[in-house]
C-alpha cells in the first residue's frame, strides 16, 4: 500500500467514527498535516477514542467538526464526559391541594378549639 493511500485509508477509518460528518476535505487537509507530527495510529486511535466519547456525552449539534478538533490539537483534551442529571426540583403542591390541606387542617383539635374561641 502507497503512503497516500494507508493516509487515506486511516482517515476514512478515523472520520467514520467521528460523530459529526461536515467539512470532510478541510479534515482531511489537517489530518494530512498533523499525520507528519504524530505517528499515524495514534493519530486515527485518539480520533476514534474521542469520536465515541463525544457520540456517548454531546450532541451532535455541540461537537466540533473534525478539522476544527484536528487543527486545535484537542486530543492533548480531557475525553468528555456526560453530566450528572440534575436533581429534580422538589414537587411543590397545588393551591387547589394547598386548600384542601387547610381546609382538612380546620377540622384537627387544634383548630377546633381556636374556632370554638
Amino acid at each position: 500500500m502507497t503512503p497516500t493511500a494507508e493516509l487515506e485509508a486511516a482517515f476514512v477509518h478515523a472520520y467514520a467514527a467521528w460523530p459529526k460528518k461536515t467539512e470532510r476535505k478541510q479534515a482531511f487537509d489537517r489530518f494530512k498535516i498533523a499525520a507528519r507530527r504524530r505517528p499515524l495510529a495514534e493519530l486515527v486511535a485518539d480520533i476514534v477514542r474521542f469520536g465515541t466519547a463525544y457520540a456517548e456525552t454531546t450532541e451532535t449539534k455541540f461537537v466540533p467538526a473534525l478539522g476544527v478538533w484536528i487543527g486545535h490539537e484537542r486530543w492533548t483534551d480531557d475525553l468528555p464526559a456526560a453530566r450528572a442529571p440534575r436533581p429534580a426540583p422538589a414537587a411543590r403542591p397545588t393551591r387547589g391541594q394547598e386548600h384542601l390541606a387547610y381546609i382538612a387542617s380546620l377540622g384537627e383539635p387544634t383548630h377546633q378549639q381556636e374556632i370554638e374561641r
